[in-house]
């Protein structure tokens, strides 16, 4: 998010710079810079093909791959190029302002590294764009960011596996290319926009030159949130609005109550005691990971179900009222929920089910939490109770990326999907136990959604239940470690699941499945380098982990050794790194000694190579630039930026693949 600011306010930018050499020379700078407002409104046109204008509302004028059609109402001051081929890069088709900065693949990807570039009050990102016609080294996408709108240019590009790193940005347009010749299909380009998550989806490229536009490509285009925008068209960009817990609401809910589809609840740092709903609105609520990525924000900001209104009301969060995709959970610590009373759908009877989460006809995403210590064991007036992280039911929800750890109930003790489509992918489940009716199970299953549940990349290790329980009805397990819960590791009562490129403990029937010492390195259960799991997951591209920009062929971290699929939760393009939550330190906000004063340390160890460490501390939550410069002041790596709670840090920077000598490096905040 790009803050906006008061015409009359003074921001004050702190700089403290080192030298990365013996004896070095420490300097604090003050920079003071009043900001600039204008009565325009931002706005886009989509003049054609891959050909894009924006002006922000202060007046700064971007294109972006200009090709065909002369574009001369308003001079550039930035011109983005994706990549070189004539119908992206023909400068000859806009004015540029004196000072015009052009931006292209060679100058976006320094060594390897994709940069980032801030002009004005606008931040330009370039990331991952290629396919068999565009090489990684030679074509780039962009995000633009400014005014709380976050753009996201494709270029030319297949659908990768980096589409999937976008998906905790909060990406409002996403133009997206979809040709199926020199880019994406339209199919392609769907699941691409599933990836993504933005709020926008808009096709661009939809034929090969020198035609511009198909409508029978888009027609087959079927994102949900597809944005059809026809050449020559302008439309107003609208930004989602910031709702700030508690600095404007005093409290989730209430913000919730205010906002409307599109907008964002910002929650910073506090344990909340609460039982929120989501009241059938597409918003995302989400911590201050929405910022920072930080698993900071995730044990810091926590929501509280202990404490409920209505004691068969007890879920810390529910999704009950038609809510879809775009309605994101994400960056919490959901803990002490009790669950809700229900009346099953399918005329079963009232359970009591949903400790963490409870979802009923709804398709949320839930990602990026650590779900841990919620209880669902109360049998009053009820027939049994399950779902002690998350109850899913009749719908089709998304869980990512969530550790779901030393939750109680009878049955789904981790959770419980009931007759629903779902995807859970890179979850951490571990330390469950209850399982006294219906198989137990730390993930239980019954019946089938409208769509299929797929449960990939998991890793379910060290409950006190059985580790899947499929009470009936069909599910695909695919790249998934289940090791160390109660025998059996899978548990049937009627159908079953189609069980592939698995580490099973006791073995199991399917292709590619192992029954192999996984070899957790951790109590984050992530793999030691020998681990069997390692490259051992399926071969297809889709499912290939992200890829470490500085080691072309290797994957990145925390997946490791080559792109091929690692199994467990630490495996596939959309892998994170996850903190268990019973050794997670933080969950509750303590009155510890904070820094007193902005510091940044000397490195170490100095001289170096390839790596070395810079700590920092800071006395109070800021938004934090570590950049590295070399002696001609060109930044030439950003380390870390993002908004960061108070406390002390170190930044580890690799240094390959650059030139010897002396570098700067400068902490903003």
């Amino acid at each position: 998010m790009i803050p906006r600011f008061n015409p009359r306010l003074l921001v004050t930018t702190f700089c403290l710079s080192l030298f990365m050499m013996a004896g070095s020379i420490q300097s604090f700078c003050i920079e003071n810079n009043l900001s600039r407002t204008s009565s325009l409104s931002d706005s886009l046109k989509y003049i054609g093909h891959s050909f894009v204008k924006i002006k922000t509302n202060e007046g700064v004028v971007i294109y972006i791959d200009p090709f065909a059609v002369n574009e001369f109402s308003d001079s550039a001051d930035v011109v983005l190029i994706t990549h070189e081929h004539s119908d992206h890069n023909d400068l000859t088709r806009v004015h540029r302002k004196a000072g015009c900065t052009v931006i292209r693949a060679a100058n976006a990807i320094i060594g390897g590294v994709y940069q980032t570039f801030t002009i004005g009050h606008v931040k330009i990102t370039a990331v991952a764009a290629y396919n068999a016609n565009h090489p990684k080294s030679s074509s780039v996408g962009y995000v633009v960011e400014f005014d709380g709108i976050r753009l996201y240019h494709a270029g030319d590009t297949g659908k990768i596996p980096e589409m999937a790193d976008l998906a905790g940005q909060d990406i409002t347009y996403a133009f997206l290319p979809m040709d199926a010749t020199y880019t994406m299909s339209p199919e392609e380009a769907t699941q691409a926009a599933a990836m993504i998550h933005a709020k926008h989806d808009i096709p661009m490229h939809t034929m090969p030159p020198p035609d511009t536009y198909s409508n029978t490509m888009v027609a087959r285009f079927t994102s949900p949130h597809k944005l059809v925008v026809l050449p020559g068209a302008s439309i107003v960009l609208q930004a989602s609005t910031i709702r700030n817990v508690p600095e404007n609401f005093s409290s989730i809910q209430s913000a919730i109550n205010a906002a409307v589809n599109g907008d964002t609840v910002l929650v910073s740092p506090g344990v909340y005691y609460e039982n929120i709903n989501f009241l059938g609105k597409n918003i995302v609520v989400t911590s201050r990971f929405f910022e920072a990525s930080s698993q900071d924000f995730n044990q810091s900001t926590v929501i509280n179900g202990s404490r409920p209104v209505h004691a068969d009301t007890a879920s810390c969060v529910l999704f009950i009222n038609h809510e879809d995709s775009t309605a994101i959970l994400q960056g919490f610590t959901i803990t002490g929920g009790l669950g809700t009373a229900w009346r099953d759908e399918h005329g079963a009877g009232v359970f009591r089910e949903g400790g963490g989460i409870l979802i009923a006809l709804s398709a949320p995403t839930i990602r990026y939490n650590l779900i841990t210590k919620n209880e669902v064991t109360n049998t009053s007036g009820v027939t049994s109770t399950g779902g002690g992280g998350i109850r899913a039911g009749d719908g089709n929800p998304k869980i990512f990326n969530n550790v779901i750890s030393s939750n109680i109930a009878r049955y789904g003790a981790g959770v419980v999907l009931n007759f629903t489509g779902a995807v859970v992918r890179n979850n951490l489940l571990t330390n469950n136990s209850g399982g006294q009716e219906y198989g137990g199970g730390a993930l239980w299953m019954n019946g089938d959604g409208p769509a299929g549940k797929i449960i990939e990349n998991n890793t379910i290790a060290g409950n006190k239940v059985v580790g899947v329980y499929v009470w009936q009805g069909g599910s695909i397990i695919r790249n998934s470690i289940l090791w160390g819960n109660t025998a059996p590791q899978i548990g049937v009562r009627s159908g079953g699941p189609v069980v592939s490129y698995s580490d099973i403990q006791g073995g199991s029937a399917g292709e590619g499945n192992i029954n192999q010492d996984p070899m957790f390195a951790d109590t984050n259960y992530s793999l030691q380098p020998a681990s069997p799991c390692i490259d051992a997951g399926d071969t297809a591209a889709a499912f290939f982990d992200g890829p470490d920009p500085n080691a072309p062929g290797n994957a990145r971290v925390p997946s490791r050794g080559t792109l091929r699929n690692d199994i467990g939760a630490y495996g596939g393009p959309g892998a994170t790194r996850l903190t268990n939550a019973d050794f997670a330190t933080g969950v509750e906000v303590l009155e510890t000694l904070h820094p007193s004063e902005f510091r940044l340390g000397q490195n170490y160890p100095n001289p170096f190579n390839p790596t070395t460490t810079i700590r920092y501390e800071l006395p109070v939550m800021s938004y934090v630039i570590l950049r590295i410069y070399d002696l001609l002041g060109r930044e030439v790596m950003r380390l870390f930026e993002g908004r960061q709670p108070a406390g002390s840090y170190h930044a580890s920077m690799n240094a390959r693949g650059m030139a010897s000598g002396m570098y700067m490096y400068r902490l903003t905040v």
